[in-house]
Parts: C-alpha cells; sequence; structure tokens
C-alpha cells in the first residue's frame, strides 16, 4: 500500500511536513528501507543550516518509530515500510513530525482512526491523506 501523508504544525502552519512511503505487513517484526536517501554521502549532515538536528538518519530513526507505534496500536505481527520521498515547508527542528507522519498514514490506511487520537498531544496535525493499494 502507499500512502502520502501531510502534517501541519497548527500554532504555525507554514510548517509542514510531507511523507509518501510504501508498506506492507512483513515477517520481520520491522523493516525500513529509506529509498530517499540514495546517493546521498553524508546522512549524518544538517539538511539545511536552519535545522541542525534535522538528519537523514534522524528521518529515517523517526520513520521507524512511528511504524513500531502503528505497529503495536494495529496489533500487527510486523511491518516492512519504504520512505519513498518526503519534504519540508518552513523550520523544522527536528525528526517528531516524521515518526507522527508515519504513524498515522499506517493506522489511516488501515481505516483505524485510533492514531488521530495522539494528535491531541503534539502541536502537529494531518492536513492531508491519500493511500491506495
Amino acid at each position: 500500500m502507499e500512502v502520502a501523508v501531510s502534517i501541519k504544525r497548527f500554532r504555525e502552519p507554514i510548517a509542514e511536513v510531507n511523507v509518501r512511503f510504501g508498506f506492507t505487513l512483513s515477517e520481520r517484526i520491522m523493516h525500513i528501507r529509506n529509498a530517499a536517501r540514495d546517493g546521498l554521502a553524508d546522512l549524518n549532515a544538517p539538511i539545511s543550516e536552519s535545522t541542525p538536528f534535522l538528519t537523514l538518519n534522524a528521518i529515517e530513526a523517526a520513520c521507524l518509530s512511528g511504524a513500531r507505534f502503528a505497529r503495536a496500536e494495529l496489533d500487527l505481527s510486523g511491518v516492512s515500510v519504504r520512505l519513498l520521498s518526503w519534504s519540508i515547508t518552513g523550520i523544522i527542528e527536528n525528526a517528531e513530525p516524521f515518526a507522527h507522519a508515519i504513524h498515522w498514514g499506517i493506522s489511516k490506511a488501515y481505516g483505524r482512526p485510533d492514531g488521530l487520537l495522539h494528535e491531541e498531544s503534539t502541536e502537529w496535525r494531518i492536513s492531508s491523506f491519500t493511500s491506495e493499494g
């Protein structure tokens, strides 16, 4: 299944994270493949000067964390995630919103809005969601 999620910071709507990923049930408990990092040399380098704590490795770790939350919430035996693309607008201080995007995206794709209840504990909100497959 392929999912596209866009989330915005509700107090600062210019701050936005867009994530497109594929996921499947897996025999492995957790697996992530970051196709969006292919060909990049330094995975620990900041994405930009304004985001010193946002690196490709941090984004990958956050996506893995989001998948773990979704796996536990949906009681799945295993999940494999393939991060296809992402983009940010505004200042994104760290990789936390990537975890939310993956978690909420998988939960919504399974038709379980339960993941959205966790929106209230963060400053991020889903602004758009699509899934196919």
